[in-house]
C-alpha cells in the first residue's frame, strides 16, 4: 500500500549530529527514501523499482544508480557511480555477474555457493567474491581485486553455533587490515540484538544494539558505540526506527 513507512532518527553524541531518514512507497514497485543531515545540512535523495535503483546527495553532487538483470548464467548487475558531479565519468560502470558453480552437482560437500566476478571501467579494477556453504551453519567467503592485489584480499569464515543466545560467530583476515572478530547475539526472545566487532590490528572494538519492546508496537532502539582498546568512546550513535 502506498504512503509513508518508516521513520528513523541518528544522534551522533560526539559532533551533535542528527540523521533523519524518511521512507515512502509510491506504488508496489517504486520506493523513495529521504535522508538529511543536520551538521552537513546535505540532503539525500534515493528511489528503488524492482531491478532498477538511483541515489544522489544534492550537497556533494554524488550520484550513484544500479540496473538488475536475471539472466541464464545469474544475477548481472550495472552499478554507476558518479562522484561530485563528474558526469565526464559517465559511462564508466562496474558490471558484475553472480552465479553458483555447484547448483546443478550432487555428492559435493558443498552444499551451495556463490561466485561474484566483476569490472569496474571507472578505476580498470578487476574484483571477485567467492562463497561457500559447507552447510547451513558454515560459510567461508574470500574477495579481492586487482588494485589491492594480495594486501586487499580478504578471507572470512562464519559459524552458526548451537549455544544459546549466540546467532553467528566470524573471523575475518587481511593483509592490510589484520584480523577482526565478530559475533552476533539475540536474547530475551529475539527481543535484543547485538552486533561486535573486535578489529585488533586497529585496536577497535565496535559493537551495534537492537532493541524491541511488546510495548513500542514498531519501534525499535538502537545503539552503535566504537570503542577503542586503551581508551573511552570515539563513536555512539543513538537511534530510534519508527515503521508503520
Amino acid at each position: 500500500m502506498a504512503g509513508f513507512k518508516s521513520a528513523q532518527s541518528y544522534f551522533l553524541l560526539g559532533n551533535n549530529d542528527v540523521v533523519t531518514t524518511l521512507k515512502f512507497e509510491v506504488k508496489d514497485d517504486l520506493k523513495v527514501k529521504i535522508q538529511h543531515s543536520k551538521l552537513s545540512n546535505y540532503l539525500v535523495g534515493e528511489a528503488e523499482g524492482d531491478n532498477w535503483s538511483a541515489k544522489y546527495n544534492f550537497g556533494t553532487q554524488d550520484f550513484k544508480g544500479e540496473l538488475k538483470y536475471e539472466v541464464p548464467a545469474g544475477k548481472l548487475k550495472i552499478h554507476q557511480t558518479v562522484p561530485a558531479g563528474k558526469w565526464q565519468l559517465f559511462p564508466s560502470p562496474h558490471i558484475s555477474l553472480t552465479t553458483s558453480l555447484f547448483k546443478d552437482k550432487d555428492n559435493t560437500v558443498v552444499s551451495k555457493d556463490r561466485l561474484k566476478l566483476g569490472y569496474n571501467f571507472q578505476n580498470a579494477v578487476a574484483d571477485f567474491e567467492g562463497a561457500l556453504w559447507l552447510n547451513d551453519k558454515i560459510k567461508f567467503k574470500a574477495e579481492g581485486n586487482t588494485q589491492a592485489e594480495n594486501a586487499g584480499a580478504v578471507v572470512s569464515l562464519n559459524v552458526k553455533p548451537d549455544l544459546p543466545g549466540v546467532h553467528k560467530l566470524g573471523v575475518k583476515y587481511s593483509k592490510a587490515k589484520g584480523t577482526t572478530l565478530a559475533s552476533t547475539l539475540k536474547g530475551f526472545d529475539g527481543q535484543v540484538k547485538v552486533k561486535a566487532h573486535a578489529h585488533l590490528q586497529k585496536g577497535l572494538g565496535d559493537a551495534h544494539f537492537k532493541i524491541k519492546h511488546p510495548g513500542w508496537e514498531k519501534s525499535e532502539l538502537h545503539l552503535h558505540a566504537e570503542v577503542p582498546f586503551s581508551g573511552r568512546p570515539s563513536l555512539v550513535k543513538v537511534g530510534i526506527h519508527y515503521d508503520m
